[in-house]
């Protein structure tokens, strides 16, 4: 009995802190949800008393326009969508792109090995902000590469790439890389070889063994993978600000509503969705790669 009041003594700082930091500003984003719009820029509202909202807004002045927006509101929808096929397409491009990296890091010994898993994570430290920076400085209107085609071809090629959505899924893409190498890093390294070694001698070859025997078995790690990718680029924002000219994505959206447009409700309501979509979708991507696993 005292170890279990110990273990709630041990917990109870992060729960106050989770519950002060998370909790209660989520539930309180998603009240402000509900009320009418510039409703929080009326100054009288917060003295106003009775059988009313928690925001001096009475309960039947509360709406759900502001989170139906995300369907009735063209620009919103398009960046909604948008969000979510950068964030697909480039958690399947880092897991492309990084898993040959991870098997190298489990399976050979090489010179400079910690040196390369360093430059891997690199990008872990950086803000998007950063990201975004290098982004210009490589594929900008004056950027090396443009700058290195024009004096070797005499044409300035991917002059301007970083303003759009390819520069953008670059961005996104480097800033992946460490997550998704160190994921599928540790998935490897408790691969089970003997199962490889068990295909080889019953004439299995290395593609059969590959596609039949590691895939499958690996399967759990790379969805678990696309998870956790897919979660942080929906959420990424510092990359699309510096980068993103001609299109939105929600995060941004979210940014415009509130500092721009100073419509604080809809960007609350927003933010709202994409928590509940992010987190939907990873909590999907999670259990789908459980049961894969216990049937592996």
């Amino acid at each position: 009995m005292k170890q279990g009041w110990l273990g709630l003594l041990y917990i109870s700082p992060l729960v106050v802190f989770f519950m002060a930091t998370m909790v209660y500003p989520f539930f309180n984003m998603i009240l402000q949800g509900f009320m009418p719009s510039q409703a929080l820029l009326d100054v009288g509202a917060g003295v106003r008393v009775g059988a009313e909202a928690g925001f001096g807004i009475p309960w039947r002045e509360l709406t759900w326009d502001n989170y139906l927006a995300v369907l009735t509101d063209e620009q919103t929808r398009a960046a909604l969508i948008l969000s979510l096929v950068i964030s697909v397409v480039v958690s399947v491009l880092s897991i492309a792109l990084c898993i040959g990296p991870a098997w190298l890091l489990v399976r050979r010994e090489f010179w400079g090995k910690r040196l390369f898993r360093a430059i891997l994570t690199v990008p872990m430290a950086f803000s998007g902000i950063i990201i975004g920076f290098l982004a210009v400085i490589m594929i900008g209107r004056v950027g090396a590469i443009p700058l290195l085609a024009d004096w070797l071809f005499g044409v300035p090629i991917a002059e301007a790439l970083a303003y759009g959505l390819t520069g953008l899924g670059i961005a996104y893409i480097w800033f992946q890389i460490p997550r998704a190498t160190l994921n599928l890093e540790s998935a490897i390294r408790k691969f089970d070889w003997d199962l490889e070694s068990a295909a080889h001698s019953l004439g299995a070859s290395s593609r059969q063994t590959l596609w039949h025997v590691m895939i499958p078995l690996l399967t759990p790690a790379i969805v678990s993978t696309m998870a956790v990718t897919f979660a942080v680029s929906m959420g990424s924002f510092g990359v699309a600000l510096l980068l993103l000219k001609k299109a939105s994505i929600l995060p941004l959206e979210i940014y415009t509503q509130m500092y721009s447009n100073l419509a604080f409700e809809l960007a609350a309501a927003l933010s709202v969705e994409l928590a509940i979509i992010t987190v939907g979708i990873n909590y999907f991507l999670r259990r789908y790669g459980e049961r894969h696993n216990a049937f592996a």
